[in-house]
């Protein structure tokens, strides 16, 4: 047990991670390490865990190997829980951004708009080409005025918030509205600026050619920022 809490220790000091030591907060089988978040509001949670499995694991599979001297060794089971809890990991992370996910985690990445009934069949092109490339995307339920649309989409906190007309038909472009934090709420988190009645609004970025707009998402998505 020493020597596996030892091994636990050494590896947290080599990767210079920060930590404590709770004696007696193991499971029977085994020390663990337990990593712990902060979120928005500063409250402390248990997420991650790796455990060293010495004997429940090991014993139930019959699990050995053969040693350098060729004796049959039982070997130790490391248990890695990445996300603990996946339903409280998942929480916490809404929470953290006030229901505004990063654009690659985002259920839908970008909503396409309609000004009017006859650029329907444009919008359906962009809609295709959208998730052609891999990108989330739904068209906005017409039977709303453009302005509720776009509130609504604001709302639902989605990323990208593409409006098409007359004008964007006739140039094959996309007018783009980007959900992002506003000046006032620069320097704060998403939930921050939710908590002190800050509002998110949605960046007005004009016309832009499509393959251009995919481009950037495709690089947004890969850099997976938070």
């Amino acid at each position: 047990w020493s020597r596996a809490e030892s091994a636990l220790e050494a590896a947290l000091e080599h990767n210079k991670v920060p930590f404590e030591v709770k004696p007696k907060d193991g499971a029977f089988y085994g020390p663990k390490i337990d990593i712990h978040i902060k979120d928005a509001l500063g409250r402390d949670w248990q997420l991650a865990t790796i455990q060293l499995d010495l004997a429940m694991l090991p014993e139930r599979f019959a699990l050995s190997y053969a040693d350098e001297k060729g004796k049959r060794q039982k070997p130790v089971v490391i248990h890695r829980a990445i996300f603990g809890s996946f339903e409280r990991f998942i929480g916490i992370l809404v929470e953290h951004f006030a229901g505004a996910l990063p654009l690659w985690l985002s259920p839908v990445q970008a909503e396409v708009i309609t000004v009017g009934s006859g650029q329907k069949k444009f919008a359906q092109e962009v809609w295709k080409n959208l998730q052609g490339h891999g990108v989330r995307a739904r068209l906005s339920d017409e039977n709303l005025t453009v302005g509720k649309r776009i509130r609504e989409a604001e709302m639902q906190k989605i990323p990208y918030i593409l409006v098409v007309g007359e004008k964007e038909e006739k140039n094959g472009t996309v007018n783009v509205r980007h959900y992002r934090r506003g000046p006032a709420s620069a320097d704060l988190t998403p939930a921050a600026a939710s908590a002190k009645g800050v509002t998110m609004a949605g960046r007005q970025e004009g016309e832009m050619n499509l393959e251009k707009l995919l481009e950037r998402i495709a690089l947004e998505i890969a850099a997976k920022t938070i």
